[in-house]
């Protein structure tokens, strides 16, 4: 607010344009129709990539190159779909590494909480962080 209030008067101009370019994005990513697709495979390939396989819900259509959000604990993040239109399933495979990013949470849920739950096991704990 003080770069505002202290900048000369034309500042306006370079925060006023890029707003609206925002503002167009967000209500064109309103517009888009939400599809839940249930996931139907996971697979922990090497080098930290997971491949997650999805069935493809009624009346979706895509080509080759598009994208979609993926989303979890209330956050989207765009992955590009690496499955052909032709398949009957849609994939994405994420490069998810060690670190402490969303990515790798979503890797740990995957192949390590949920297969633990889902047999009623307790998930692997961490081991001791050395002092």
């Amino acid at each position: 607010i003080l770069l505002l209030l202290h900048a000369p008067a034309r500042l306006w101009i370079w925060f006023f344009f890029p707003a609206i370019f925002i503002f167009v994005d967000r209500m064109l990513l309103s517009t888009h129709q939400e599809l839940y697709l249930s996931l139907k495979h996971v697979k922990l390939l090497p080098r930290d990539v997971i491949n997650l396989t999805f069935d493809i819900p009624q009346g979706f259509v895509y080509q080759a190159g598009q994208y979609i959000m993926l989303g979890w604990k209330g956050e989207f993040h765009p992955f590009t779909l690496t499955s052909a239109p032709e398949e009957n399933c849609i994939s994405v495979h994420i490069r998810a590494p060690n670190n402490l990013d969303w990515c790798s949470a979503l890797r740990k849920r995957l192949t390590e909480q949920a297969p633990a739950e889902a047999t009623g096991e307790s998930p692997p704990e961490k081991p001791p962080k050395a002092p």
